[in-house]
């Protein structure tokens, strides 16, 4: 099975939660869709997009939840990684696998992004 993976705050995955709509964040944009990621680059987008108080964390899909409404655009960020866009108004909360967090460690070159556990 293939995943897919949005990032976004803690904040913003507890207000999902409650809602059941995990909201529209920083990567977003209304003309192309909601961003999301492969695996191998979730440490990358957090480190290009996030700030450490964001306690961003990565939510993971199956890529069959939303296959017919996505597209995998050409590298064309700072990140030099893929980016698949959705084209649905918002992803449901109750189609996410699974959660995953970040250990952060700072370092002589800045802030770091690991997955937990890896």
């Amino acid at each position: 099975m293939l995943s897919i993976f949005k990032v976004l705050s803690s904040q913003a995955w507890e207000e999902a939660t409650i809602t059941g709509i995990i909201p529209r964040v920083n990567d977003d944009c209304d003309d192309l869709g909601i961003a999301v990621y492969k695996y191998t680059d979730l440490a990358n987008v957090c480190q290009e997009l996030y700030e450490k108080s964001d306690y961003p964390v990565a939510l993971e899909f199956a890529e069959g939840s939303y296959s017919e409404q996505l597209d995998w655009t050409e590298v064309d960020n700072a990140g030099g990684y893929p980016v698949g866009r959705i084209n649905v108004e918002s992803l449901l909360a109750d189609l996410v696998l699974n959660i995953y967090s970040f250990e952060v460690t700072q370092t002589d070159k800045g802030v770091e992004y690991k997955i937990s556990g890896e």
